[in-house]
């Protein structure tokens, strides 16, 4: 089906050093600035000017608009429904970070007295160690944000983190290993007078229910039958210390292909992936249709589960965090050993995050729609993956047949189309 469409364009149709300015401003939260900016700069080049009647078009219409997650969440559309095509808790929720190197500097350009004052309490906090759990920033008052935008804008020095948005966060806390950098979280509420829909493989309701309450509607239609296959190893967890403990073991079962994992083992498989690895996996459609291999199990910095279970006001202390440990846990319709929480909803937490990114690479292969074969090394079980030998029996079984199908499929359409020479790749 046809459905006429604009597409919102994107940074890199602009000049390189229009690029540079817009990326610092984002990079330190000044989204405010960027539209005066690129108002500025459309007087000086064609590229910015036509960047702006785009956005402008696209902004106006009522056709279907086709945009990034962050400038859908943003934008005032004159639409009546969003459509989100994958979860898009960690857009609504998310985690940035400053250091206090950037504090600093920011306290020697504020203008404002009070806030110098205020600004200059908050940093002894942090680096005086009171600051070891996930503290809300309204209790730091700051009494004039304008003025703490602009000493940033119009100093001469620069700033390596999102410092503006800092200001802007539900809460922080500070690493416990590394204490000159401050993790904060912020929230983006959706439209309220706007219908929207999020289609995703790994949103996870008990967690949204937490941060939209009563107006959610779920619906789980269950595990879709595959076209391909995934096949899952769960003997060893191939967490970060685990893989480099039985590397030898991954790439074993791995051999030819081409592997997804954590960025610092990419270069010792014999085929990493050269663009992709956890955390940097979404977005990319190159493996389409390929065999390949996920290695890990990706668990998430417990600084993130601080604060999103902060932001999603659930009920867990400090103390919870020192209690995990190897249990046989229920999850997903299956009982398996796992280093886990004790706390149910810090363990929630955990499993969302370890699913959500397994699936995000699995996902790389399309399994759903192409018959390809993906290898999973990983003690996170996921629900989908063959895991017992007679499931995995089942599973080739049936692979081989699709893959015969699509054979023979692709050679009837050669021949109906009159081909002197037939190439065809197997599925």
């Amino acid at each position: 089906m046809q459905v006429e469409h604009l597409i919102t364009p994107e940074l890199d149709v602009l000049p390189l050093d229009v690029q540079s300015h817009l990326n610092y401003y984002y990079s330190i939260g000044a989204n405010q600035e960027v539209s005066r900016y690129l108002q500025n700069a459309a007087e000086k080049h064609e590229s910015v000017r036509k960047y702006l009647e785009n956005c402008t078009e696209c902004y106006d219409t009522s056709k279907t608009i086709l945009t990034t997650h962050q400038r859908a969440l943003l934008t005032d559309w004159k639409h009546d429904t969003l459509i989100f095509d994958e979860d898009i808790l960690s857009a609504l929720l998310p985690i940035n970070k400053v250091t206090i190197s950037d504090l600093v500097r920011l306290k020697s350009v504020l203008k404002n007295e009070s806030d110098k004052v205020t600004l200059q309490a908050l940093i002894y906090d942090i680096t005086s160690g009171k600051i070891s759990s996930p503290r809300p920033m309204d209790a730091t008052v700051f009494s004039d944000f304008r003025a703490i935008e602009e000493s940033v804008l119009s100093s001469q020095i620069k700033f390596d983190g999102d410092i503006l948005h800092f200001f802007d966060a539900s809460y922080f806390i500070v690493d416990a290993c590394d204490k000159a950098t401050i993790f904060y979280v912020r929230k983006y509420d959706l439209p309220s007078d706007k219908k929207v829909i999020i289609l995703s493989a790994t949103s996870n309701e008990m967690l949204y229910q937490y941060l939209l309450g009563a107006g959610l509607k779920f619906y789980d239609v269950g595990n879709v039958n595959l076209a391909g296959l995934i096949e899952q190893d769960t003997k060893y967890s191939f967490s970060r210390s685990s893989l480099s403990r039985n590397i030898a073991q991954a790439i074993e079962k791995v051999g030819e292909l081409p592997t997804i994992t954590f960025a610092k083992f990419k270069s010792q498989f014999p085929n990493p992936v050269k663009d992709m690895h956890f955390y940097k996996t979404t977005g990319f459609d190159d493996l389409r249709g390929q065999d390949i291999a996920v290695v890990g199990t990706p668990h998430v910095n417990p600084i993130v589960l601080a604060l999103y279970a902060s932001i999603l006001k659930m009920p867990v202390k400090a103390s919870d965090f020192n209690r995990i440990g190897q249990k046989c846990v229920t999850h997903n319709g299956f009982r398996f050993w796992f280093n886990a929480y004790d706390n149910e909803h810090l363990r929630l937490l955990q499993f969302y995050f370890i699913e959500s990114e397994l699936r995000q690479a699995v996902g790389r292969a399309r399994v759903n729609i192409e018959p390809a074969y993906v290898k999973v090394l990983s003690s996170y079980p996921l629900p989908e993956a063959a895991i017992n030998e007679e499931e995995k029996a089942i599973g080739r079984q049936r692979l081989d047949a699709v893959k015969k199908a699509h054979l023979e499929s692709c050679l009837d359409t050669a021949i109906m189309q009159g081909a002197e020479s037939i190439i065809c790749r197997e599925a």
